[in-house]
C-alpha cells in the first residue's frame, strides 16, 4: 500500500523529531504504538456462513490447493488466516502473547488443542496469496455451530474484519439463522459486504434466488449488496469469477481502507504535539519562578477537573450496570415469552440453542452498544471540555493569547469529532467512504476516545455461547417430561432461562464498565501528564544557562516547522 509506506516514513521522521524533545516521552510512546500497528496492518477478510456452506471448498478452489478440510475437522472449529510466505508453516495462537510455530504437515494433529486455540495462521507459498499482498483471507467456523469455540471465533472477528464475504448454498440462502446473523451487521455498523452463493449449477432457479436475495439485502441495509454465484466441484466444474470480483474490489479499496483506519489518529497525534511545542515556545519568556506558580495553579485546576470527571464515571457505572441491564432484560424477557410456541418447536427439533441465541445475541449486543456509545460520547465530551479548560488556564497563566481558537476552527473541529464518534464501529468496506474511529483527541468539546465500541464486541458476542451452553446442560438434556413439555417450558424453562441470562448480562455489564473506566481514566491521566509535564520541563529548561536555553528554543522552533509539514502532508 502506498499510503502505508508514506505513513511509516512520516512516522519515522516524526519519531526522530520527538527524540529531540526531551519532554515528549508521552508522544513518543503514542507514535511508537501507532507505528507498530501500521507496520502490522493487514486487511482481514473473513468468509462467514453456516456449516457446510462451501467456504473451505471455495478457498481451496481459489488457491488451487486442497489444503482446507471440507468436513468437521479441527481446523473448521478455528478461525484460519491464510497468508503468503516462501517459508511454509503454521502458527498456532493460544492468545496474543502465547503462540507456537509448527510444520504445515502438523495441521491435522492439533485436534486435542482445539478448545485452547484462538486462531491459526497458515503461511503458504501460493501465487494467489502472493498477489493479495496485504489482504488476508480468513476461513471461519460455521455460524450455526453449537460449539462455544466456534461462537467465540466468529465474534472475535466481528470487530476486527475489514470486509466480510458471506457464503451460502442456494438452498440455504434465506435460512433464518443466516439472515439473523447478517442482520447483526447493522449492530456492527457495516454498510456493505459481499454475498456468494455456492453450488450454483446444482440449482435450477439460481438466478431467481440471486435476484431475490439481492433485493432482500439491499432493502435491509439500504444499500446495494453484491450477490455473486460460484461453483467448485469435480462434477459441475469450477467457476469462481464472482468470488474473484469481490477480491478485486477489495484490492481497489486498499488505500481507502488503510486511511480510514489510521488517518484521524495520526492527525490528532500531530495536532497535539504541535500544541505541546507551541505552548512551550510561547511560555519561554517567563521566569522559572513564574512557571512554578503556573505549575501549582494548573495542578489545582486538574484536581478539580478530576473530581468532576469521577462524578461522570459514577453516572456511567449506573447507566451501564443498572439501566442498560434492565432495558436489555426487559426486551429479552418480552421476546422470549412471546416466542413460546417457537421455543416448543425448537426444543422438539433440537435447535433450541440456536433459537435462544438468535433472540439473546442481537438484543444484548444492541443494548450494550447503545449504552457504550452514550457513555463514550459523555466521557469524550467531558474530556474535551477538560482539555479546553486546561488549555485556556495555561494560556492565561502564561499570558498567551495567540493560542485561542477562532469560532470557525472550533466549529470545524467539533464537526470532525462528531462524525468520528457517530461512526464508532464503521468499517471501511467496498465502494464506501467510511470513517473508522481511531484513538484520537480533539479540543473544542471532545477528547481522545481511546476505547471504541468495537473493542467490546467480542466480549459481548461470546457472552451468548456461555448462556446457551449453561441452559442446555441444565434444562434440556434429558430432564424434560414430554407429556407436560409446554407447561414445563412456560413455568420452568423460561423463568430459569431469563434468570440465567440476567445474571450473565449483569456480570458482563460490570466487566464492560471496568474496561470503559480503565480506558478513559488512562486518557485523563495522559491528558494531565501532557499538560503539566510540559510546563514542568519548561521550568527546568529555564534554570539552565541562557546560551543552552536559546539553543533548545531553536530546536523547538525547528521541530514545530517540521511537524507542521508532516501534518500538512497527512491531511493531503
Amino acid at each position: 500500500m502506498i499510503l502505508k509506506e508514506q505513513y511509516l516514513k512520516n512516522l519515522n521522521n516524526f519519531l526522530e523529531i520527538l527524540h529531540e524533545q526531551k519532554s515528549a516521552d508521552h508522544f513518543v510512546k503514542k507514535a511508537e504504538n501507532l507505528q507498530k500497528r501500521v507496520e502490522d496492518f493487514m486487511i482481514k477478510v473473513p468468509l462467514i456462513g453456516r456449516f457446510s456452506a462451501g467456504k473451505s471448498r471455495l478457498l481451496n478452489t481459489y488457491l488451487s490447493q486442497n489444503l482446507l478440510e471440507w468436513s468437521d475437522s479441527p481446523t473448521t472449529a478455528i478461525a484460519t488466516e491464510l497468508k503468503y510466505s516462501s517459508n511454509e508453516r503454521i502458527v498456532i495462537h493460544y492468545s496474543k502473547e502465547d503462540s507456537i510455530e509448527k510444520e504445515l504437515t502438523d495441521l491435522k494433529s492439533i485436534e486435542q488443542d482445539v478448545d485452547k486455540i484462538e486462531y491459526i495462521e497458515i503461511y503458504l507459498n501460493n501465487p494467489k496469496l502472493k498477489e493479495l499482498e496485504e489482504i488476508v483471507l480468513v476461513d471461519m467456523p460455521g455460524i450455526d455451530s453449537n460449539n462455544f469455540q466456534h461462537t467465540k471465533a466468529v465474534s472475535n472477528y466481528a470487530s476486527n474484519g475489514n470486509y466480510f464475504i458471506v457464503v451460502a448454498s442456494p438452498l440455504d440462502a434465506f435460512n433464518d439463522r443466516l439472515i439473523a446473523f447478517i442482520s447483526e451487521f447493522v449492530n456492527y455498523d457495516y454498510e456493505s459486504f459481499s454475498f456468494i452463493l455456492t453450488r450454483k449449477k446444482s440449482s435450477h432457479d439460481i438466478e431467481e434466488i440471486q435476484n431475490k436475495l439481492s433485493i432482500l439485502l439491499s432493502e435491509k441495509f439500504n444499500a446495494e449488496i453484491f450477490v455473486g454465484t460460484t461453483e467448485a466441484s469435480k462434477k459441475f466444474g469450477y467457476d469462481i469469477d464472482d468470488f474473484e470480483k469481490s477480491i478485486a474490489e477489495i484490492k481497489s479499496q486498499k488505500e481507502a481502507i488503510f486511511m480510514a483506519n489510521f488517518k484521524f489518529e495520526f492527525i490528532d497525534l500531530l495536532d497535539n504535539t504541535i500544541t505541546f511545542i507551541s505552548t512551550k515556545l510561547k511560555g519561554s519568556n517567563l521566569s522559572a519562578e513564574q512557571l512554578e506558580i503556573a505549575i501549582k495553579d494548573i495542578e489545582e485546576a486538574i484536581e478539580i477537573e478530576r473530581r468532576e470527571f469521577e462524578k461522570k464515571l459514577s453516572k456511567i457505572e449506573n447507566d451501564l450496570t443498572e439501566l442498560a441491564v434492565s432495558n436489555i432484560m426487559n426486551q429479552i424477557s418480552s421476546v422470549v415469552r412471546s416466542n413460546f410456541s417457537q421455543l416448543v418447536k425448537a426444543l422438539n427439533s433440537g435447535s433450541i440453542e440456536n433459537h435462544l441465541e438468535n433472540i439473546v445475541r442481537p438484543i444484548t449486543l444492541n443494548g450494550f452498544k447503545q449504552a457504550i456509545n452514550e457513555a463514550e460520547q459523555i466521557l469524550a465530551k467531558k474530556l474535551g471540555e477538560v482539555r479546553e479548560r486546561i488549555d485556556i488556564k495555561t494560556e492565561s497563566l502564561l499570558s498567551i493569547n495567540s493560542l485561542s481558537k477562532t469560532n470557525t476552527e472550533l466549529k470545524d473541529s467539533q464537526i470532525i469529532a462528531t462524525k468520528i464518534i457517530a461512526n464508532k464501529l464503521a468499517k471501511p468496506l467496498v465502494g464506501k467512504t467510511v470513517s473508522k474511529v481511531a484513538s484520537m483527541a480533539t479540543r473544542a468539546g471532545f477528547a481522545t476516545a481511546g476505547a471504541t465500541i468495537g473493542s467490546f464486541v467480542p466480549v459481548i458476542g461470546t457472552l451468548v455461547g456461555a448462556i446457551v451452553g449453561e441452559l442446555v446442560s441444565e434444562l434440556f438434556l434429558g430432564s424434560m417430561n414430554k407429556k407436560n413439555i409446554e407447561e414445563q417450558i412456560k413455568n420452568e424453562v423460561i423463568p430459569q432461562a431469563i434468570e440465567n441470562i440476567s445474571e450473565t448480562v449483569k456480570k458482563q455489564a460490570i466487566d464492560i464498565y471496568a474496561q470503559v473506566k480503565e480506558t478513559y481514566t488512562a486518557v485523563f491521566n495522559d491528558l494531565e501528564k501532557e499538560k503539566l509535564q510540559n510546563i514542568i520541563e519548561l521550568k527546568k529548561e529555564k534554570e539552565k544557562s541562557e546560551v543552552e536555553f536559546a539553543g533548545n528554543k531553536l530546536k523547538w522552533e525547528s521541530s514545530l516547522t517540521q511537524i507542521r509539514a508532516i501534518n500538512e502532508e497527512i491531511h493531503g
